[in-house]
């Protein structure tokens, strides 16, 4: 693990920029990191403060993006942490406690936000559908069963067909279903099954996640053990958090360009 000197945990709360200043602590350095990757925030933000005439829901889109900060802000600490447990040659069975909490924070995070992805996408296209019927997520993991029609086919008449390709591809479905799967268990399904796995030498181990989570069935986590024989602990925490990153930054740079292109067109 990484202690400090009281033998805690320890998370760094200040750093120094590239000009040599302090920042402003731990919430203000995930802001600017937020933006480093999504550089057309604060431009979709500005857009949106001057444009309040334009916008029908304007109060709505601020608490979206206001929500998307706030909540990617968590995501890249998560992320952070999850890569510094990572560091452990030898991890115990802390690390592995302090993995799983900061692998289900950032999986709820990463839920949350797509959720709002989906609200934004309802108003900036008047797709004028109930929220419960709003979603990215067209194909369940568990069914074959598609998911969300009424969503997505409103989502074909009012959008660019390459906004919707790209939303519909096999890649973005496959990351945002393999999420739903993840946060499903998190909340309603007991747990995932986070574990320290040796190398073939034994000097040196790794801290994985089951790649297909949903194949433990029921609460009684010991009698699961059973099952694990058909199970791969061959994903690390990190990989998986970095792909769904990867997805939602590419995602949501694109929803800014809808909304920025839709305000340019009503001036």
């Amino acid at each position: 693990m990484v202690y400090n000197k009281d033998d805690n945990y320890c998370i760094s709360t200040s750093w120094i920029n590239e000009n040599g200043i302090k920042n402003k602590g731990l919430w203000y350095f995930y802001h600017l990191k937020m933006k480093e990757r999504i550089k057309n925030y604060q431009k979709i933000w500005n857009c949106i403060i001057k444009n309040k005439q334009i916008l029908a829901s304007c109060d709505k889109t601020k608490e979206y993006y206001a929500s998307l900060l706030e909540q990617y802000v968590y995501l890249l600490f998560n992320l952070d942490q999850i890569l510094k447990i990572e560091e452990n040659s030898i991890p115990d069975n802390d690390d592995v406690f302090l993995m799983t909490y900061f692998t289900y924070n950032y999986v709820l995070s990463a839920k949350s936000i797509i959720d709002i992805f989906a609200w934004l996408i309802n108003d900036i296209f008047a797709c004028e559908c109930k929220l419960s019927e709003v979603s990215l997520i067209f194909k369940s993991y568990d069914r074959p069963k598609e998911k969300h029609r009424t969503f997505k086919n409103k989502l074909k008449e009012k959008a660019e067909s390459n906004f919707v390709n790209h939303i519909c591809s096999d890649n973005v479905q496959f990351a945002l279903s393999n999420l739903e799967q993840h946060r499903d268990i998190i909340c309603h399904r007991g747990k995932i099954h986070i574990m320290i796995k040796n190398d073939r030498d034994n000097r040196t181990s790794t801290i994985v996640k089951p790649i297909d989570p949903h194949m433990f069935k029921g609460a009684d986590g010991f009698n699961l053990w059973k099952q694990s024989a058909g199970i791969r602990y061959d994903e690390k925490c990190s990989e998986f958090s970095k792909n769904i990153l990867k997805i939602l930054d590419d995602v949501f740079l694109r929803i800014n360009e809808c909304l920025l292109s839709q305000i340019t067109k009503e001036r």
